[in-house]
């Protein structure tokens, strides 16, 4: 019996199959992935090997897995779940090739604090907390994770990061459109690799969005109420189950999608409300709040001041918290969606590529902005009262803010002040459009 083997060329060999695909998200690492879709942290290293040396739509080429960006398509090992449709094949046309996005320094973002406003004239926030040091968003610690770089984080500060990280993508678009045409752009070192990789994972970037959403259409419902003399934005928190505002008084305006309690004093915004609905309202309304910033956490809460509502907010406490707070609320200040416009002046021991960012600039005295900041008080004070406005917030709510972008003074005082501070306080306790938040002591 003569026993016939078929034979089988290579074309017509079965394929093999395709492997998954995994589009990355935000705040995905490849631990993170291994586990999600492969039940094991520790896999990450299939998934490495997989995809190493592989060039990425956004003109990368993957070869740190300490970094990995969303947008990327990564293959996964056959087995994995929970994925969309394969990665085409190596003969598939691949698709356009974009230049690197360049690097951006990222401001070094500081560690705890809790706050304390005092109810006078003068807002104490305290910064001695040292307990609550957290990074939001970084689960886990296990050493195996490539990607398990804590970057000290002011606690709650998810918002903070989100609008650095919305900063960073900006400057690097701005900064690819402007590079010569025969010119790529630097990549960014591993040092600050691992600082971005930590700020986008702990980046909250939908509650983010939500707080501005939240307070414009808080302006379309103050308005609507028409009193002369509207209530203020006092403190505002940031959690899961929704965002609360305070105002400091009570006011009988339309609800809208909020909860009012307190005898109007206290809105809230429920998470189950529909940010299809918010967006409708909030693309034709001011910012009315520009110089909110954050200021700390209670329980899973990020809390929020309005500086303009203080002449002056002073930091205390130990002498670091103080100044790492005063330097995250400046990064707050510099990339916030809350502010259609705002001028934020340095003075002081600025961390290095804070002054990079929009918004921002630095002077060595507070002498050398004073007579520039006297004038635009002045100009201020006549547009409100040709307006018949009290202050600069009325004025956003009634659509006549145009000209009126607070600025906010952020010194570094503990080395002491120049003699210029006391004129600085005196103009902004005119509330109009000047506001000082200063480490240290300050007699006044």
């Amino acid at each position: 019996m003569t026993e016939i083997s078929e034979q089988v060329s290579p074309s017509q060999a079965p394929a093999e199959p395709a492997l998954p695909s995994c589009l990355v998200q935000p705040r995905d690492s490849l631990w993170k992935l291994a586990e999600d879709h492969l039940g094991d942290g520790m896999r990450w290293r299939e998934v490495w090997e997989l995809n190493r040396d592989r060039a990425q739509v956004d003109g990368r080429v993957f070869t740190d897995p300490n970094l990995i960006q969303p947008g990327w398509e990564l293959s996964m090992p056959s087995d994995a779940v929970g994925l969309g449709p394969p990665v085409p094949t190596a003969d598939s046309p691949l698709p356009p090739v974009v230049p690197p996005t360049p690097p951006v320094t990222v401001p070094p973002t500081p560690a705890t604090t809790t706050t304390q406003p005092a109810p006078t004239a003068t807002t104490e926030v305290r910064a001695d907390d040292s307990d609550a040091l957290d990074a939001p968003g970084l689960e886990g610690g296990a050493a195996d994770d490539p990607d398990f770089e804590v970057v000290p984080l002011l606690a709650g500060a998810a918002l903070v990061a989100a609008g650095l990280v919305i900063s960073v993508d900006r400057l690097r678009r701005r900064q690819l459109r402007h590079r010569p045409a025969d010119r790529s752009i630097r990549l960014p070192g591993q040092a600050e690799r691992r600082v971005e990789v930590s700020l986008r994972r702990a980046a909250d970037t939908a509650g983010y969005s939500r707080l501005d959403l939240a307070l414009r259409n808080l302006s379309h419902q103050l308005r609507a109420a028409g009193d002369n003399e509207r209530p203020r934005v006092d403190v505002v928190s940031v959690g899961p189950a929704g965002i609360e505002i305070l105002l400091d008084r009570a006011t009988d305006a339309p609800a809208g999608p909020f909860d009012v309690a307190a005898s109007g004093r206290a809105w809230t915004l429920p998470a189950r409300v529909d940010d299809d609905l918010l967006e409708a309202i909030a693309r034709e309304e001011p910012g009315p709040v520009p110089a909110l910033a954050a200021v700390g956490t209670v329980d899973d809460r990020t809390v929020l001041l309005d500086l303009e509502s203080s002449p002056c907010t002073v930091l205390n406490g130990d002498p670091s918290d103080a100044r790492a707070l005063l330097w995250t609320m400046a990064v707050d200040l510099a990339t916030s969606n809350r502010a259609d416009d705002i001028d934020l002046v340095l003075i002081g021991e600025v961390p290095p590529g804070l002054d990079a960012l929009d918004r921002v600039r630095r002077v060595g005295q507070v002498s050398e902005v004073l007579d520039e900041l006297e004038l635009q008080v002045r100009s201020t004070q006549t547009l409100l009262a040709a307006d018949g406005h009290q202050v600069a917030f009325d004025a956003r709510l009634a659509g006549h803010g145009d000209g009126m972008a607070p600025t906010v003074i952020v010194i570094d005082a503990q080395g002491g002040t120049d003699d210029g501070v006391g004129r600085l306080l005196e103009l902004a306790r005119r509330q109009a459009g000047v506001a000082v938040v200063l480490t240290g002591e300050v007699d006044e």
